[in-house]
């Protein structure tokens, strides 16, 4: 090992833990907030039921109720097929199209659950929103014929207009649940992405703490290799002289 290399290393081992030294070579990026890299998954708007629950936990309700009403639609069209003999009724064909919306929708909101997918919540979103329509515009049409109908069961239209107007602000209650709940699943995938690298940025060492003294070091060198070769000049000059001397003699 050269004199240069030595004098470079030695210096470098020599205070590894100085205070302005490599100890300083990465540098801690704090994100914004307290604990800044955390997810703060108990924000406002992450809360349904007057900020009182979380909207994962609706969601979560919602999945159950609807997994419960896949598994008693099921059975139910069973027995419509036991019972009608495999006959293509109306009542089984209606609760086939019911297995055939309810079902994909309850398996779309466990897949949401168990992957935190903000996509599949669609499924659900969509029902939601096209019952939504749906009511408003019965509620509409009740409302034009209690005032325009001559009949005497006025009564009875508006206690199903009540109905579906109850009906329709739980829709809007459970589009509201479901929509922060995506929410929550998008921002969660967002901040994941964003800190998915390493808190640190490496920053250039302060090199004018570390005195490496290269200069020196080569005039070092220049000065040990210029001694060894007047070392070998005298040693040559005396055995030339041995060897004259010798010659003389003889």
């Amino acid at each position: 090992m050269s004199k240069k290399s030595s004098i470079l290393s030695d210096t470098i081992i020599s205070e590894p833990r100085s205070n302005k030294g490599i100890d300083f070579y990465l540098q801690g990026i704090e994100s914004e907030g307290g604990n800044k890299n955390s997810f703060d998954k108990y924000c406002d708007k992450y809360l349904c039921c007057c900020k009182s629950f979380r909207a994962l936990t609706g969601v979560k309700l919602l999945a159950l109720f609807l997994s419960t009403s896949s598994f008693v639609i099921t059975i139910r069209f069973i027995q419509e097929l036991i019972n009608r003999k495999g006959k293509n009724t109306d009542e089984v064909q209606a609760t086939f199209l019911k297995l055939l919306i309810v079902i994909p929708v309850s398996v779309s909101m466990t897949v949401s659950l168990s992957r935190k997918s903000a996509g599949c919540l669609v499924p659900f979103l969509t029902l939601q929103i096209v019952g939504f329509v749906t009511g408003i515009i019965q509620a509409i049409a009740l409302i034009y014929y209690i005032f325009v109908t001559t009949e005497n069961n006025a009564a009875r239209s508006l206690c199903t207009l009540i109905f579906y107007v109850f009906i329709v602000m739980i829709q809007l209650w459970f589009i509201s649940i479901v929509v922060s709940c995506w929410k929550y699943f998008n921002d969660r995938r967002l901040h994941k992405r964003k800190n998915a690298y390493t808190n640190f940025i490496p920053m250039r060492p302060p090199f004018d703490q570390i005195d490496f003294n290269l200069e020196a070091g080569l005039n070092n060198e220049k000065e040990i290799v210029k001694q060894s070769n007047t070392k070998m000049s005298i040693a040559k000059e005396e055995e030339l002289t041995d060897t004259f001397e010798s010659s003389i003699k003889l």
